[in-house]
C-alpha cells in the first residue's frame, strides 16, 4: 500500500525481499516490484535498504 499511495515503482526500488516461499516470485500490486528471496538480496550490492514492517516488533536478523 504504501508503494502505491507515494508512486514508487520498479524505477525506484529495484526488489522487495520476503521470507515468505508463498510471496517469492510474486510483484508488488500496481507497481511491477518483484518480490524476491532473501538470497537475492545477499547476492546483490545495495546502496540502500528499506525496511517496511508489517508488526510493530522488529526483530534482528542477521542477513550477512
Amino acid at each position: 500500500m504504501f508503494c502505491n499511495l507515494t508512486g514508487i515503482n520498479k524505477d525506484v526500488v529495484k526488489f522487495i525481499v520476503d521470507e515468505s516461499p508463498e510471496r517469492c516470485g510474486r510483484y508488488i500490486a500496481n507497481t511491477e516490484i518483484p518480490i524476491v528471496d532473501v538470497e537475492t538480496l545477499k547476492n546483490n550490492d545495495v546502496d540502500l535498504i528499506i525496511i517496511f514492517a508489517w508488526k510493530v516488533m522488529i526483530m534482528k536478523k542477521q542477513i550477512y
